[in-house]
């Protein structure tokens, strides 16, 4: 949703004209560095919000992503970086 924002308020900006291209490539990498030091999650971030934003600008809608994102992200972060993330909550409480 943030990247949405961000994005979409770069898009509707009249000072400064940016192609939708370069909104996505600079939203992108902002969240990739957001995410870091984890490398594969960087590099994740990167490829997943340049998909994410595409869907965004051509339809306007954040449902799908939205969803898309949590299903697929939380997929990664079990099965690649080998995260559990309910296992990590509990320790929190």
């Amino acid at each position: 949703m943030i990247a949405g924002l961000i994005a979409g308020n770069l898009q509707k900006l009249e000072s400064i004209k940016l192609r939708d291209s370069l909104i996505i490539i600079i939203t992108s990498i902002v969240f990739a560095l957001i995410h870091a030091p984890s490398l594969p999650l960087m590099m994740y971030v990167l490829v997943m919000e340049i998909v994410f934003l595409l869907v965004y600008f051509k339809y306007h809608n954040l449902w799908a992503p939205g969803l898309f994102h949590g299903w697929v992200s939380g997929l990664f972060l079990y099965y690649v970086l080998e995260r559990d993330l309910w296992k990590e909550l509990w320790v929190v409480f």
